[in-house]
């Protein structure tokens, strides 16, 4: 039922397609059938090599190949307090497969703590099919902040001067891949023991380190046992060894011993002994 007085309006339904299509096309002229996204840290620290970009979208599905795009160029900027100013002038951006990139490296001579960056890329340019779109101009914008002091964590150089102090620090040692150990076996004169003495050798020569076989006479006889940079006294060595092992009081280079006893005898007769409690307690970190 119409109540008197009441209008209507009569719509064409064609018309509103039309209206419709109109805005689509609106729609799709501004954004080239296509859409786009940044990328890059927003904190970066000097000197270090960095790469931003702008990623490009087609909703369709397809992949935006080099040809369709025109990268146009890039400015970075820098505002320190009140003041901005211009650190790279107009230059060209890098075009890749669904993005348009440039890669900068903060130098310390213009840029500090505390600096603001931005980035505008211009001028990109994609082409789908025959529609042909310019990006208005896009921003990346960040900070310069502080590299990350580690040195409490890891220790100086001065700290990791020589193995001695990390062996004191952390009962620990990390041999270097050329490491010369010397490898202590009761006798070696005759066949070595393939359970202790080989499985030892063949597994240190595994690991890359340089390995030398004596026996106990052979430390007796004067041997430069500070001439290698690790000592393992095997298994194989008997506890009537131990007189013969002395020398190794004076190696400046640590030292696992396989054996309580022939430690004690060896390594701690006397006040004059050389080894140290620490020497006792290692731990081979390949």
């Amino acid at each position: 039922q119409i109540k008197a007085g009441t209008i209507f309006r009569v719509l064409n339904i064609s018309s509103v397609e039309a209206d419709i299509a109109r805005i689509e096309e609106k729609i799709d002229s501004l954004a080239g059938g296509t859409f786009w996204g940044s990328y890059g840290p927003r904190n970066v620290e000097v000197d270090n090599d960095v790469d931003f970009g702008i990623m490009l979208y087609d909703p369709s599905g397809n992949i935006i190949t080099t040809g369709e795009i025109t990268p146009g160029t890039y400015t970075i900027r820098r505002v320190r307090g009140a003041v901005d100013t211009e650190i790279v002038g107009s230059t060209a951006s890098s075009e890749a497969v669904g993005r348009v990139y440039m890669t900068y490296n903060f130098p310390a001579a213009s840029w500090a703590v505390g600096d603001i960056f931005y980035i505008t890329f211009s001028g990109i340019k994609v082409t789908i099919d025959t529609t042909t779109t310019e990006y208005p101009n896009l921003y990346i914008w960040g900070r310069v902040v502080r590299e990350a002091d580690i040195s409490a964590k890891i220790g100086t150089a001065a700290d990791n001067a020589d193995l001695a102090t990390l062996f004191a620090r952390a009962n620990k040692i990390v041999l270097p891949t050329h490491a010369h150990v010397l490898l202590v076996v009761h006798d070696t004169s005759v066949a070595l023991d393939a359970d202790l003495d080989e499985a030892l050798r063949d597994w240190m020569l595994d690991l890359g380190y340089e390995v030398t076989v004596a026996d106990p006479a052979d430390v007796a006889a004067n041997l430069d046992v500070n001439a290698f940079d690790f000592i393992v006294i095997s298994g194989s060595c008997l506890l009537g060894d131990a007189g013969n092992l002395a020398n190794l009081r004076t190696a400046d280079a640590p030292l696992l011993c396989h054996s309580a006893d022939i430690a004690e005898s060896a390594l701690f007769l006397g006040a004059t002994a050389g080894s140290r409690a620490d020497q006792t307690q290692i731990e081979i970190i390949n």
